[in-house]
């Protein structure tokens, strides 16, 4: 069963930041279920983005009196698209958030979201933040990375008596990537598909997690593995055409190439199997074909490859290079002799 127990104390303002918007989306959902707005109708609800967020009137109606319900709950999406207005110092708009912030509605209940970092070096908002802060309004969430995400994924099959070892939960991030939204999808059919099932082992992640796809990044990773070229442009175009960007494809390459530079220097001094993947964050079960791929590049090879890697990474990200060009000029590289 799943717990109740919320994370968030009842307040006048949740001001909800950074990247991971699964977090973010579940941070709402608790906040929504807290004394005094659980029992909220859709009416005393109001939801805005930053297409029709006028905040300035949005804050005069938030110290309006309802006559139909004592409390309501504002919500403001895409919040950082709103916030550039609040920038300029001497500004009516920004006074007035202040002003709200400093002192709240006792009726009405605020929540902002803000889904990116927040601003390290920004002198403009750094007051703003600053008093978010100190009045204990404001929420930091940032992406789960490495043992926190894993540890997230076994904590996540605890909530059904499940458990998987943290081998398990590397492979499951390795087949459904890093976002939390994708990985509680894949942990749900996981958990519908093993009911009697208490342990949780690697066949059935294969089977459920990679159903219903003709190709994987891990068919990727073999075809390089194989040395079969051909192979692997098929598995490339595969991909993006039926949705994965090329953006992905090239980080888990690169993520692919750091495990084969890793095992070139670790496999003369860890002669233990499991040992040696549990240090390479792999599943034993895919060692072999770690071990197979390292025999086709030398280091020279893969410094070239990593060279591209971040050219490419680059290139993309500032659109000067055509993301499915850069794959195939990725791929001509890594089957070059």
């Amino acid at each position: 069963m799943k717990s109740t127990t919320s994370t968030f104390k009842l307040q006048p303002i949740y001001f909800l930041a950074g990247e991971d918007l699964y977090a973010i989306d579940e941070a709402i959902t608790e906040i929504r279920n807290l004394e005094n707005l659980k029992d909220l109708s859709e009416m005393d609800v109001e939801v805005f983005n930053s297409k029709n967020a006028n905040l300035s009137e949005i804050i005069d109606s938030a110290d309006e009196i309802s006559f139909l319900t004592s409390n309501r709950l504002i919500i403001i999406k895409e919040f950082n698209k709103v916030f550039s207005q609040l920038k300029r110092k001497k500004n009516d708009l920004r006074e007035k958030f202040i002003s709200y912030i400093q002192n709240p509605s006792s009726f009405t209940y605020m929540i902002f979201v803000f889904p990116e970092k927040l601003p390290k070096d920004d002198k403009t908002t750094k007051e703003l933040f600053d008093l978010l802060k100190q009045k204990n309004y404001l929420f930091e969430f940032n992406h789960l990375k490495g043992d926190a995400l894993k540890k997230w994924i076994q904590d996540e099959f605890t909530k059904y008596n499940k458990f998987v070892d943290i081998d398990i939960a590397s492979t499951i991030v390795e087949l459904a990537g890093e976002e939390r939204f994708n990985l509680k999808n894949e942990i749900d059919k996981i958990i519908n598909y093993c009911t009697d099932k208490e342990k949780i082992e690697l066949k059935d992640i294969i089977k459920i997690v990679a159903a219903g796809k003709e190709y994987s990044i891990f068919d990727l990773q073999k075809a390089i593995s194989d040395k079969n070229a051909a192979k692997a442009m098929e598995i490339s175009r595969h991909l993006i055409q039926f949705g994965t960007e090329p953006l992905v494809i090239i980080t888990m390459l690169n993520k692919y190439f750091l495990t084969l530079l890793y095992l070139m220097e670790l496999k003369n001094v860890e002669k233990d199997n499991t040992q040696l993947a549990r240090k390479l964050e792999i599943h034993p079960y895919f060692l072999p074909e770690y071990l197979k791929a390292l025999n086709n590049f030398n280091f020279d090879k893969l410094k070239q490859i990593f060279n591209f890697l971040l050219e490419a990474d680059k290139g993309i990200k500032t659109s000067t290079m055509d993301k499915s060009t850069a794959i195939t000029m990725l791929l001509a590289i890594i089957f070059e002799n």
